[in-house]
């Protein structure tokens, strides 16, 4: 590909790769592929970038009933794309790319039951930026659960959770404190935060045209800032410790193929531990129609 616009950054880009599909075992598929991308830039700080990724995907069947899932990510990348901003005391380069990344995820779903469904989802991210010496680990892990003990109830649950951690080196200049010696000198960066969220939908068809719906969700999340500057955690600024809850329950009406009326009460409260000044409970309630041409 061949970019070349007069006045701004041009870049060409050659990509290539090899792949292979395999089945080692019975009801077992194998795929694997290899690429790599070269671009080449004009009026950039980096002229020249070399993308290498590499996949390897496995999908399994140990039971008719039961599938697997598993894949694994390798990213390597030489002199990410980087921008470039004259300052008063110089030349800032910043870039928000890593050097390299490695990802699995594994997902299993499995279905005991014609009315019963469980699947489940985990994935580790680690990328490391040799550059900026910035380390980062993500986690995510998903469990869902589709259930229908008679014909016109119907439930469904989840719970999901995502940790990041980061660690990073950063320098800390205030104007009325210290010397100019103190841009010698970094600090530890450390960033955490973990998130997670249950919901929980049920819904009932009393007749044909008659639904009750509700939904229930909870959100819990922490984030954790630490660093120092001449002994004070300015960290604490940033730490979050919030938690919310959204509600619903309501009618759904089929008046028509394609014309629905319904209705519906929503309940919603938000509660921050660290900073209440935003804490507060909402009720809604709202009636509305729907058409379809």
């Amino acid at each position: 590909m061949d970019s070349n616009v007069r006045g701004a950054m041009d870049k060409d880009v050659r990509r290539s790769g090899v792949s292979f599909t395999t089945r080692p075992w019975k009801r077992n598929f194998l795929r694997g592929s290899y690429r790599w991308e070269d671009i080449d830039r004009t009026n950039s700080a980096e002229e020249s970038t070399l993308k290498k990724v590499f996949t390897l995907s496995l999908f399994s069947r140990p039971h008719r009933r039961l599938d697997l899932n598993i894949r694994y990510k390798n990213e390597r990348i030489d002199d990410p794309f980087l921008l470039e901003q004259w300052e008063l005391f110089g030349l800032i380069q910043q870039t928000s790319l890593p050097n390299s990344r490695e990802s699995v995820r594994v997902s299993l779903n499995w279905n005991p039951r014609g009315n019963l469904s469980l699947s489940s989802t985990f994935t580790y991210e680690d990328s490391d930026s040799d550059r900026y010496n910035i380390d980062e680990e993500r986690m995510e892990m998903m469990f869902s659960i589709w259930f229908a003990p008679i014909d016109k109830l119907m439930i469904t649950g989840s719970y999901s959770v995502i940790e990041t951690e980061m660690e990073t080196r950063s320098i800390y200049k205030t104007y009325h404190r210290g010397g100019p010696l103190d841009y010698l000198f970094d600090n530890s960066t450390n960033y955490n935060d973990k998130s997670q969220s249950y919901n929980l939908t049920v819904n009932y068809r009393f007749t044909r045209n008659i639904a009750l719906v509700s939904n229930l969700t909870f959100n819990d999340s922490h984030a954790d800032f630490d660093s120092s500057v001449y002994d004070s955690n300015i960290g604490e600024l940033s730490d979050l410790n919030i938690e919310n809850v959204d509600a619903s329950i309501g009618l759904d009406y089929l008046y028509k193929p394609n014309i629905s009326f319904y209705t519906r009460y929503n309940y919603r409260d938000y509660n921050d531990r660290e900073v209440n000044d935003l804490d507060g409970e909402v009720h809604l309630m709202s009636i509305g129609a729907s058409y379809t041409f």
